[in-house]
């Protein structure tokens, strides 16, 4: 998801004594001051139009300015002098007039604007009246008067539209993609349907930015922001660029990451369509066996937005494979099995900061299984179904130089909860499982560079989590550990535990980030511009070469084991890898990883190789 842009031209006329800020930040410019100071004994600050959401005239009276006070009247703040806090209500107050210097009036100005940013308002201009003090400085007040009146001038919405880049950022038209329409109307910002500005939406930049941050939510898909005046009033309009490759995605993913039983080599032949009725919904299908023989996985799902509601989204989810007991953290050919899962759930984003993101998911799970059991004890088939209701918390910041997303979720099955054949459980492969569960899982990523603004050097950091209270689960539940997902030097699918904890931590070196910036690239590849190295300092090549160096930990543990076949496992797994990518569309990675610890079956010293390629078009 990239970061969200703002540009803004403005052709509004300023004079010294103006201020216009979409944010501010810095010091003002002082200027020569030969004409004097202005005799003032009251502010007056008025709105050149009224609107609902403006603040408050009385609050503004009310701001802390900060001055410099002398002999000759208050200037704006220098370095190492007194700062005088005043507010515009208390000018009113003194015993006789003050003298302000055009400094200083500066100086309110900009801290009035700072002070609407803060409460939400952008595009603000503040300056004295022009018919009491000119461009030139001179004051046009007739005799007598020493009041100032302070105009402010809010920017309300006067036009909306969407226009598309391309790759290389060419603009289309404006407002030709009428599938494009829900972005205007979702925005918080609206032009007034009549044209009065005062009915219009006030310009707020923190609006504007949320509502990006929420769209760039969406995968394969990136929108900034463009806002430029209307020379009209106080009017700007807003333009929504919408960058988007192509929404549809067709893969072939190979890794040697299977067991002895099923096959080292497994193959994933997938589909994903990220608009797939134009709507933000995504399909996704994916197709996983081993070397197309024994054992295979076929999983589809759905997910769109509820209704109109863009922050609610449901999405269904099916599966069904065939699998070996290796698959699940058993060793031997034990049992083999097919299950059937069906799952419903919806996502309500509850909370949302900027790039802050919490979402409430709740939904349930749907498991029909059926195991041919060859264990001496458990002799012949299992079969059972039962639901799972599940309620999850999902937290997510992503930005450029870092990222951390984090899960917990609480599963369970009571007793007799929509379920069959409860009875039977035992032949679904363990001895003495419980008729009911609870299970809390927990996710944690993190990573970050350092040494920015060059993003060459990344550190990574997962934890995993499982914990079922003191419930034997059925083999299906378990939380499989050793190999390539879990701890690297170990064989994968190693072993299996009620209660799991995973941690793992990586270093990444990225190369393309060291290369000189260009801005300007030329050179293609396969027909298509390539961007050999980044445009700008911070930016993104087109490729990456990274190594990496990992350090993996688990310990496995299983409740009321049963103490002839069944024992805790404590993994610790080191070593280096390396990945290419080439655009979105080819990954190449290698992992080599030694066993530091014993467990199982697995000495220490033990090596292991994973490898791992995707292919897509």
């Amino acid at each position: 998801m990239g970061s969200v842009r703002l540009f803004l031209t403005s052709a509004i006329a300023f004079t010294p004594l103006s201020i216009f800020a979409l944010e501010t930040s810095g010091s003002i410019a002082l200027y020569e001051e030969a004409s004097g100071c202005y005799s003032i004994d009251n502010f007056i600050v008025v709105y050149d139009t009224p609107h609902a959401r403006q603040v408050p005239i009385s609050k503004l009276l009310q701001v802390p300015i900060q001055l410099t006070s002398g002999p000759s009247g208050f200037r704006a703040p220098l370095p190492g002098s007194d700062i005088t806090v005043v507010t515009l209500s208390e000018v009113a107050q003194y015993d006789k007039p003050a003298c302000f210097h055009r400094s200083a009036l500066q100086t309110i100005c900009l801290t009035l604007v700072r002070y609407l940013n803060h409460h939400g308002l952008s595009g603000v201009v503040i300056q004295v009246m022009p018919d009491e003090i000119d461009a030139e400085g001179k004051d046009l007040r007739p005799r007598g008067t020493q009041s100032l009146t302070l105009l402010i001038r809010l920017a309300v919405v006067g036009e909306m539209g969407t226009i598309r880049l391309d790759r290389d950022n060419i603009e289309g038209e404006r407002n030709a993609d009428r599938n494009l329409d829900y972005i205007l109307a979702g925005s918080p910002l609206q032009p007034a349907l009549s044209g009065n500005a005062a009915e219009a939406d006030l310009f707020s930049k923190d609006e504007l930015d949320e509502y990006t941050y929420f769209l760039n939510r969406h995968p394969n898909r990136r929108i900034d922001t463009r806002v430029y005046s209307l020379y009209q009033e106080n009017k700007v309009g807003l333009d929504f660029l919408v960058t988007e490759n192509k929404p549809w995605r067709l893969y072939l993913d190979v890794t040697n990451t299977g067991t002895e039983e099923t096959g080292r080599w497994e193959e994933t032949l997938g589909f994903v369509h990220t608009q797939f009725t134009g709507v933000d919904d995504i399909l996704r299908l994916d197709w996983t066996t081993d070397t197309f023989e024994s054992f295979f996985t076929v999983a589809a799902s759905y997910d769109r937005p509820f209704l109109s509601a863009r922050k609610l989204r449901w999405k269904i989810f099916s599966m069904f494979n065939r699998y070996a007991a290796s698959e699940l953290g058993f060793q031997g050919k034990a049992f083999t099995g097919t299950q059937g899962i069906l799952a419903l759930t919806f996502n309500q984003n509850i909370f949302q900061r900027r790039d802050f993101f919490i979402d409430l998911v709740e939904g349930f799970r749907y498991f029909n299984i059926h195991v041919h059991n060859e264990l001496n004890s458990l002799q012949g088939h299992g079969q059972s179904q039962f639901v799972e209701p599940t309620l999850a918390l999902h937290f997510e910041q992503l930005q450029s130089l870092w990222r951390i997303w984090a899960t917990a979720e609480a599963q369970g099955s009571p007793n007799g909860f929509l379920a069959s054949n409860r009875d039977n459980l035992e032949d679904l492969g363990r001895i003495n499982p419980s008729k009911s569960w609870c299970i809390l899982n927990a996710n944690l990523f993190a990573s970050f560079y350092i040494a920015p603004p060059i993003p060459a050097h990344e550190f990574a950091f997962l934890f995993q989590g499982q914990y079922a209270f003191s419930y034997r689960l059925i083999p299906q539940l378990k939380f499989v550990v050793g190999g390539f997902n879990t701890v690297r030097g170990y064989p994968q699918a190693l072993d299996s535990g009620d209660n799991v904890v995973i941690g793992r931590a990586e270093y990444l070196f990225h190369l393309p980030p060291l290369f000189k910036p260009n801005p300007h690239p030329t050179r293609k590849l396969f027909g298509r511009l390539f961007r050999a190295a980044p445009e700008y300092i911070g930016g993104r090549a087109d490729w990456d070469f990274i190594v990496r160096a990992f350090l993996d930990t688990a310990r496995a543990v299983n409740n009321h084991k049963v103490q002839t076949i069944e024992a805790n496992a404590t993994m610790i797994g080191s070593g280096l890898g390396a990945e290419l990518m080439l655009w979105q569309n080819f990954m190449l990675r290698a992992d080599w990883g030694i066993s530091l610890c014993k467990a199982v079956n697995v000495p220490i010293g033990h090596n292991s190789f994973y490898f791992n390629m995707t292919i897509s078009y």
